[in-house]
């Protein structure tokens, strides 16, 4: 199941699993952004 998270642009992006936790350029943007870990975002928000 794909990773899915939104760069700082507003760009949705999807990548494998296997991402996790690592460092990618935004197609959109070409920010470099790290991979978020699935649910972390929901638990700072709390």
């Amino acid at each position: 199941m794909p990773v899915i998270f939104k760069c700082s642009c507003g760009e949705y992006i999807s990548v494998p699993n296997k991402y996790i936790g690592k460092k990618l350029q935004c197609p959109q943007c070409q920010n470099i952004i790290n991979v978020p870990v699935p649910g972390e975002e929901e638990k700072k928000t709390e």
